[in-house]
């Protein structure tokens, strides 16, 4: 165990502070802090060795974080919690290999920078040749580098290997020394062994549309719940407008001819909620939506246009409506689902801070103990019931809350089924513990929302940041997971991208323009393609408009242009990702996208003023070129980008007699 003293001086004179944090489920109750001298509160927790994201709460419930912790994660809503992370340091050496597109071998290095700038790298193999590179990122606490190996026949060899750090250090796994490490200490490279993680192979060409089911269209006035709203109404947190499945199935036709290929739909399952969040009867679709029989025509129409549908899906908590918690609440400690939930006191009263454990503190959602044999054999049951009704994958809710082990066992279960299933967790944060291969096969991109938001929406970094941001995404993340997550800027969580950048439809669609330029998934938010604005939860679930002048058809055609470009160029869906950093100086956001002798690049003036791009100086004379948005033209000198215009530019390298594409004698690059 591990003593944590927790001190935090509010900025105004309080009665009240409370510390709330996953290690006491975020009940302020439960974090009562102890006031000393001053204004000065403190609390000690003795804790297992973890990382704990946690926050400062006072009588105001204004909530801060933590000004003497410098580790911060990004949370639901959009802000920071701190995070306390305890237990063995991480080495000062990691190292993986990673394989791009068209096989490439990629030797990724992480160094602990030790308060020290970035050194220069070299990596040494078989003690007779020597590879040297700078650092891809220097964050202040790690230096990262890349070394991309070029050489097929080389990259068929086995050898041995460990890098010089500025030629003076040595780097292997044991960490940095002065000393040469032992023929036993080094790395090996082993062509035999290369293991690349796989992810179904339709998922990295997808386009998905994310609906919120009572709110995208009404096709069934007769299964309306009691005191329906009138379509377009304010939403409130209980409030509902009708939307269900008939609605989705009558407006197929509408999303095929945007280009969209998978929905992706928020929980369809039987809940007392409009959200759907707290299922009551996993295997029952919610009346207000329809039935199983509805179900399966929505299924038989989208396979149809060849769409793909994935669901929703709910492992960590239930509703208090849910029969197992029903049963303990009717027979207490004898009930022989007790242990499904982490019940602290008996009887069972639904209440605020009840005796359970709940999700954020939501007493009608309590959690589950995945723990628990047969509670994971339930969920498991439910998921393959799904699996064989017609879906293509899963959505699973708040995977920060479920046990590592869980979402092994559940990913086995799944692909046992349908190895070309997919498996997207809702991340926040980095989602590199959860690509490693045995968990998802992506996750959604809330690293890339919040990057976005902060530079396109918010102004509150510049460009150079939101660049290494999201180079280190594009280091951490092995490759095929990187191609597999869900791209967004707006969601059922967030306040919609068009209401956040005030309503600007130029930065709106550069930024939209962007998403679809940078590796994943593109993800869009019902509404998003025709302009449909809305704040912070639940305004940001407002119905969806299907006529008017708030129905922007210039919006929606950028967007049915935009997925068009995915679709017809492949470097869009499969190729690496380069920054084009030079041209950050310049306010010239720049992404080159490429695979094999392909290439696309993206350029956006992210300025308020004109600004003119030669290409020469970025695209190598080699290659043929074609601009192919916003207009086409063959071989363009030079973009001439207004403030907030965008680009992209196709790019072909020419063969040359005798020479093969795939090895242009540079081994390392």
């Amino acid at each position: 165990m591990n003593q944590a003293t927790f001190t935090f001086k509010p900025p105004k004179e309080t009665d009240r502070v409370c510390l709330i944090g996953s290690f006491n489920q975020w009940d302020p109750e439960k974090g009562k802090m102890k006031k000393t001298d001053g204004n000065t509160f403190v609390k000690v927790l003795y804790l297992q060795d973890g990382d704990y994201p946690y926050l400062f709460m006072t009588d105001e419930s204004e909530y801060y974080t933590d000004p003497d912790n410098r580790h911060k994660e990004r949370n639901e809503y959009g802000a920071y919690n701190s995070v306390l992370r305890l237990g063995r340091r991480p080495p000062d050496v990691v190292h993986r290999l990673d394989r791009w597109a068209n096989g490439e071998v990629v030797f990724k290095v992480k160094i602990a920078s030790s308060g020290g700038g970035p050194a220069s790298l070299r990596l040494v193999a078989n003690e007779t040749a020597a590879y040297e590179t700078t650092a891809f990122l220097a964050d202040g606490e790690w230096n990262y580098y890349l070394f991309r190996l070029r050489d097929e026949a080389v990259a068929r060899s086995a050898f041995t290997y460990y890098f010089l750090l500025d030629g003076e250090k040595y780097a292997v796994a044991d960490g940095v020394s002065s000393r040469k490490p032992e023929p036993d200490k080094r790395y090996v490279y082993d062509p035999g062994r290369l293991g690349s993680s796989r992810v179904p192979a339709w998922l990295t060409r997808a386009v998905f549309y994310h609906i919120f089911p009572d709110r995208f269209a009404n096709g069934n006035l007769e299964n309306d719940p009691e005191q329906t709203e009138r379509w377009g109404e304010r939403p409130t947190l209980t409030n509902y407008f009708g939307g269900d499945l008939q609605g989705v199935i009558d407006r197929l036709d509408y999303l095929s001819g945007l280009g969209v290929d998978t929905l992706y739909l928020n929980p369809v399952f039987a809940s007392p909620s409009n959200h759907g969040y707290d299922i009551s009867d996993f295997y029952r679709i919610a009346p207000r939506l329809g039935d199983e029989n509805l179900w399966r025509q929505l299924v038989a129409e989208a396979r149809k246009r060849r769409m793909r549908i994935v669901l929703d899906m709910v492992y960590n908590h239930t509703s208090t409506e849910f029969f197992a918690f029903q049963d303990v609440m009717e027979k207490g400690e004898r009930s022989r689902f007790a242990d499904w939930y982490y019940i602290e006191k008996y009887p069972v009263v639904v209440k605020p801070n009840p005796d359970y454990s709940c999700w954020f503190d939501y007493k009608h959602m309590p959690k589950l103990n995945l723990d628990n044999p047969d509670t994971k054999a339930y969920l498991q049951e439910a998921t393959v019931y799904w699996l064989r009704q017609g879906i293509s994958g899963f959505r699973v809710d708040t995977v920060k809350d479920i046990p590592h082990a869980f979402c092994k066992e559940m990913r086995s279960v799944v692909k046992a089924v349908n190895p070309e299933a997919c498996l997207i967790g809702e991340v926040w944060e980095s989602g590199e513990p959860w690509l490693r291969g045995d968990e998802f096969d992506g996750v959604t991109n809330y690293v890339f929302w919040g990057a976005a938001t902060d530079f396109f929406a918010k102004r509150a970094i510049p460009l150079e940041v939101l660049i290494e941001n999201l180079k280190r995404q594009l280091f951490e993340y092995p490759f095929p997971h990187l191609l597999a997550q869900a791209n967004l800027l707006s969601s059922h969580d967030t306040v919609r991208f068009l209401s956040a950048v005030g309503g600007n439809k130029a930065v709106y669609s550069q930024a939209y323009a962007f998403l679809f330029a940078y590796p994943g998934v593109p993800l869009i938010y019902y509404g998003d393609e025709i302009g449909l604005e809305g704040g912070a939860d639940p305004d940001n679930r407002r119905c969806m408009i299907w006529d008017g002048p708030l129905h922007d058809e210039g919006i929606k055609s950028r967007f049915a242009r935009l997925i068009a470009l995915r679709k017809q160029y492949r470097p869009l869906r499969e190729g690496n990702a380069v920054f084009l950093e030079e041209l950050a100086a310049s306010r010239i956001l720049a992404l080159k996208r490429e695979i094999r002798d392909e290439e696309v690049y993206f350029f956006a003036n992210v300025s308020d003023n004109p600004i003119t791009v030669d290409l020469s100086s970025c695209v190598p004379e080699d290659r043929r070129t074609s601009l192919i948005y916003p207009c086409e033209r063959e071989n363009p000198a030079a973009l001439a980008l207004q403030a907030r215009d965008f680009a992209f530019v196709f790019a072909k390298r020419q063969p040359e007699r005798g020479v093969l594409l795939e090895n242009r004698g540079q081994i390392f690059d």
